[in-house]
């Protein structure tokens, strides 16, 4: 298998997230190569619970894992750096959403890839323009100024 073009966003909201940003690089050298990490950013959350901002970024990297081993491995990332079950609006230390595959699109009831909601968020926008203007058909430059039309980061 040839190597595929992956893009992955990072966010958590814990004292120790930036920390957690740099042992998920370190995971994802076992996964992959040529890894990228976008500057990470500190945003609002977008949420009805009162927490801490967010830190966000995104990476991008190779890798010859396959897309649902390249996902079962993110989770297991997610586990081993303390993230567990809560509500979707609630504080986290760290999340890994898989964002690309490459060019491929995939759709079940735990994954989809082009990730559903990434044209919708800025917070996820933002580092991954600073990754590639372009992902196949997604200008992602065009996208982040149209969300950023309607939002602050």
């Amino acid at each position: 298998m040839s190597d595929i073009v992956v893009y992955i966003a990072l966010g958590g909201n814990f004292p120790e997230t930036r920390n957690l940003f740099e042992r998920t690089l370190e995971e994802l050298k076992r996964l992959g190569t040529e890894i990228k990490i976008s500057p990470i950013y500190q945003t609002k959350p977008v949420s009805s619970i009162p927490q801490s901002d967010f830190l966000n970024a995104c990476v991008k990297f190779k890798t010859k894992l396959g897309l649902l081993p390249l996902f079962q491995s993110l989770e297991e990332i997610e586990v081993h750096l303390g993230k567990v079950k809560k509500s979707k609006e609630a504080p986290r230390p760290i999340d890994l959403d898989l964002l690309f595959y490459g060019e491929e699109e995939y759709s079940d009831k735990n994954l989809q890839v082009p990730h559903p909601r990434f044209r919708e968020r800025e917070f996820v926008l933002k580092p991954l323009y600073d990754l590639a203007d372009q992902i196949g058909k997604y200008n992602i430059g065009a996208l982040l100024d149209e969300v950023s039309k309607n939002r602050p980061l």
